[in-house]
């Protein structure tokens, strides 16, 4: 019998409004979307610029019978029920909570559960008392803290030629395209100007040690000092984790994509001054 949380988010405001994603998994990465295509189990991405790459992760507290939600980036906030997420601390996540994530926001409900405006059957369960979380003012108040600064991954991490790419040229092999102050943005195999789906393709977040690494049969995410690799081939999914250094994680996966062919680099688009 597949396990079930009981539990379901809609989409409240923002992109892909009145969504409802069940809650079916023990443990998930919510993040944003690189694709249509971009879903799978224990993955909740979103179609939304405001979501960072990796934004969050979920894990079932089987005793308290709730989900802990934790913060895995610093360029995009998130809150529940207006108390701001903070990353290397966790706040609960259940029944009537609202999950703030960059401009969205999800109510967390009871699977099932009618859209608004239409009686339900079951009454909400009350929740235990907590400290009065701070007016919403429509911008969310977070905490200081100190942030890890990564080395910056940039084209001195490639171990292979490099050269910049013309815009009359046809992308094929690989390809790395950057953000503005030099740091890899995405990694990625190409065939005759399409993107291999085949391939794994490595997307980093800016200013943050967070990546993720996929193909059409598997999934591997970094963030925290913890790699979580996800497989699903002929319907199984296998999930698994490890410690790993994000300079040896990153190395590691530049080195597996590049192989040994050149390296075209996508010129970094140019800023004009709005007047």
């Amino acid at each position: 019998m597949n396990w079930n949380s009981g539990l379901q988010m809609r989409i409240v405001r923002g992109n892909q409004s009145g969504l409802v994603i069940p809650l079916i998994e023990r443990s998930y990465v919510m993040g944003r979307a690189i694709g249509h295509e971009d879903v799978g189990p224990g993955r909740i991405y979103f179609h939304d610029p405001s979501v960072a790459l990796l934004q969050a992760r979920l894990r079932w507290d089987e005793g308290l019978q709730e989900y802990a939600i934790s913060q895995e980036t610093s360029s995009s906030r998130s809150s529940v029920s207006g108390l701001p997420l903070t990353r290397g601390a966790t706040l609960s996540l259940k029944r009537g909570s609202r999950l703030k994530l960059g401009n969205l926001v999800l109510l967390v409900e009871d699977a099932s559960s009618p859209v608004p405006g239409v009686a339900s059957e079951r009454p909400p369960k009350p929740e235990p008392q907590r400290p009065a979380a701070p007016p919403d003012s429509g911008e969310d108040t977070v905490e200081a803290v100190p942030l890890v600064q990564a080395q910056r991954v940039d084209a001195t991490w490639f171990r292979v030629k490099l050269y910049t790419l013309r815009p009359t040229d046809v992308l094929h092999g690989p390809v790395a395209e950057l953000f503005e102050d030099g740091q890899l943005k995405r990694l990625a195999v190409y065939h005759q100007g399409t993107v291999s789906t085949s391939h794994n393709q490595l997307l980093l977040e800016a200013g943050d040690p967070v990546g993720r690494v996929f193909s059409d049969f598997s999934e591997c995410v970094y963030s925290g000092g913890q790699e979580t690799v996800m497989t699903h081939i002929d319907g199984e999914v296998d999930l698994f984790e490890e410690e790993v250094e994000w300079q040896v994680w990153v190395q590691k996966w530049i080195d597996q994509i590049c192989g040994n062919q050149s390296v075209g680099v996508l010129p970094t688009p140019v800023q004009t001054p709005k007047v």
